[in-house]
Parts: structure tokens; sequence; C-alpha cells
């Protein structure tokens, strides 16, 4: 109990609205409640329609006055203070939820659940291949890296997203940016040992962001990652320079 998350959607106009969910954060419980009974523009629809929350159960579960629904072996569903509308925002750059240290957002966007990590920078990801990749590590245990000294397969999942992005700044986004690549060759980094030893650091991103703030920057603050089989890391991250004005990750490129 007590970890909280976001639940964001894109409306018809592209505006934004958002709000919290008080309870189980966790991608284990409330990454798979959305996944498996809200998987649809209208069950989306009816899951804001509800006002934010303390506890997401399956639909209908708000009727139950129970704390756990027994049919569903789900919480039920519970209201925060009643009725709390959700707030709503011009771009994803001002999703901001009333409750702070809010640790997992998700953010149904084009008819798909997306989970976004929000520790340095907005990761997005396809919430299918997160769930997959927890289902994965679960039945893998030996494949999940060791992180202060654990291996869960909530923290292997955003360690590797970490890694990934770090590959992608150190690595390949060079190849296709002269501007980027005469700044990162500027900085002086060894960039084979530095990412080796980032691996070996719990959150390798936050520990090179501390250093390199200047190399993060360069880009929006917002990313989307590229997916393939659950059994594989992430394939590749879609970063873009940072611009004046922020352009809506469902309006990228992402071929």
């Amino acid at each position: 109990m007590g970890t909280h998350a976001a639940i964001v959607r894109r409306l018809p106009d592209n505006t934004i609205q958002y709000g919290n969910i008080i309870n189980d954060g966790f991608l284990s419980y409330v990454g798979i409640i959305l996944m498996v009974y809200y998987d649809s523009p209208k069950l989306v629809e009816q899951l804001f329609s509800l006002g934010q929350l303390e506890t997401l159960g399956a639909p209908g579960t708000e009727n139950n006055p129970a704390l756990f629904d027994t049919e569903s072996k789900t919480y039920c569903t519970n209201r925060w203070k009643g009725h709390r509308s959700h707030r709503t925002c011009d771009s994803e750059m001002e999703i901001c939820p009333e409750v702070m240290f809010t640790d997992y957002y998700y953010f149904y966007d084009n008819e798909e659940w997306f989970y976004v990590k929000p520790d340095c920078g907005w990761q997005k990801i396809p919430l299918h291949y997160v769930l997959n990749r927890l289902s994965y590590f679960s039945k893998h245990p030996n494949e999940c890296p060791q992180i202060m000294g654990r291996n869960e397969p909530d923290t292997c999942v955003r360690y590797e997203m970490d890694i990934a992005y770090l590959k992608e700044i150190l690595f390949e986004y060079p190849k296709e940016d002269a501007e980027y690549k005469q700044l990162l060759d500027a900085s002086g980094i060894n960039i084979e040992e530095t990412f080796e030893e980032l691996r070996k650091t719990n959150f390798p991103l936050y520990e090179f962001l501390e250093k390199h703030l200047n190399l993060v920057n360069y880009f929006d603050p917002w990313s989307v990652y590229m997916v393939g089989e659950s059994h594989l890391p992430p394939s590749k991250v879609k970063l873009r320079k940072k611009s004046e004005q922020h352009v809506e990750t469902y309006f990228w490129n992402l071929s």
C-alpha cells in the first residue's frame, strides 16, 4: 500500500487528462489491472469517469464496499476523497500529479497503454512489453541483473531502461547527429570505460546525469522505447534534440 501512481490519457483534442491512484501503483499490480481490465477506449473512459482513486480494482468493484473483491481477486476500486476530478493540461510536459513522489505513470496514448518512468526524464515504453518482461524475469531469475543486492523483476526492468538510454546517448545517437557527437567528444568521457562503470551502479542513468547534465539536457525530456520480444531488452530508444517547443510523443516519427 502507499505506492503512488498516476494514470494519464490523451483526449481527442490532444489535451491531457491525469490523476492519481494512491495505493499499490506498482507495475505488478496497477500495471496488470490496467492491461487486463481497462485495455480499450470504452473501458478507459469508464476508468476516468471514476475520478482520482485510493485503490483500483476490476470494473464494477467501485460498488463493492469490501476491501477485496473475491470474484475478480482484486482490491475494490475506492475513490479518493469521495470524488476528486482529474486534472487537465495542454501537453505531456505539463503533467503534475497532486500527490508528491508519484513513482509510476501509466499513459493511455493512441489506444495503447504505456509505462512512463519519470526518474530522470520521461521514459515511455509499451506497458504490455514491460509486463511480459516482468513475467520473463520471474521465470528466469538468473537473467535478472543483481541490483541493490536483489533481483526483483520490477527493479530489473527499470535498470534495463536506464542501460538502454545510456547505450543510445553514448554509442548510437552520436552516429546520426554531428553536433551532439562534438559535444560528447568535448566532454572528455572515455565512453567504454564510463559505460562499464555505470553498469555496476544501482541507478546508472541518475549517476550519469549527476556528472554530465549538459549531455542529457541536449535532448527533449521525453524518450520513447522501441521493443521486441519479451525475452530481449529494449531494442532502441528514440530521442529528439531539445527544441523551443516540445513535440508531443504522439507525433514523433517512430519508424
